[in-house]
């Protein structure tokens, strides 16, 4: 078997691998069956993000749409620093909130976890780097709230710990990550 570089994540596909950078170059190419390929490996993540939006059955397929079609004319802002599965995962909550606010779908309670706020400048930043500053409990708790978009009562149960507790906990995170992000923003400005 060949010997895959770590970066590279892959799936198969009627016994294909499916690998990012041949995503991503067909893309860059224009190539329409990029579009399936994104399709092929991301769908279960794009549906995992989806379901915590609570949004109807019609509703998801066309923010799948949206997000697949968004993917693909935004490759060439794609940032390659960051993996595609975030790329991907960062704008179907974009997606998602966007579709929420223009539908008056309980738009404040999203409001709240989107710590990615509704800035460009936030696609820009290499999450990957950032992430790996924090520690173990932080990157779950991350993870948990602002990547799968679960709610404070589901996190306080799965870890058996107080509603105040992950409160300040999420809290204490958000503060940390803009001081990382400032610090990044600091160090690339020298």
């Amino acid at each position: 078997m060949r010997d895959f570089k770590k970066s590279w994540v892959y799936i198969y596909e009627g016994g294909k691998i499916i690998v990012d950078k041949k995503i991503i170059k067909q893309m860059k190419e224009q190539n329409e069956i990029s579009i399936e390929l994104l399709k092929a490996k991301y769908l279960p993540l794009i549906l995992y993000i989806l379901k915590s939006f609570q949004l109807s059955y019609e509703d998801q397929e066309e923010c799948i749409n949206d997000v697949l079609l968004k993917v693909y004319n935004s490759i060439e802002n794609y940032n390659e620093k960051t993996s595609l599965k975030n790329y991907v995962a960062l704008i179907t909550r974009r997606v998602a909130l966007n579709y929420i606010r223009k539908n008056k779908q309980n738009p404040l309670f999203y409001e709240d976890m989107d710590i990615f706020g509704t800035y460009d400048y936030y696609d820009s930043l290499d999450w990957d780097f950032i992430i790996k500053k924090l520690k173990h409990s932080e990157k779950t708790l991350f993870y948990k709230h602002y990547y799968y978009f679960q709610s404070i009562e589901t996190i306080a149960l799965e870890s058996g710990a107080t509603y105040k507790s992950v409160e300040s906990r999420l809290y204490r995170l958000r503060k940390k990550l803009r001081k990382i992000i400032q610090e990044e923003n600091d160090y690339e400005q020298k």
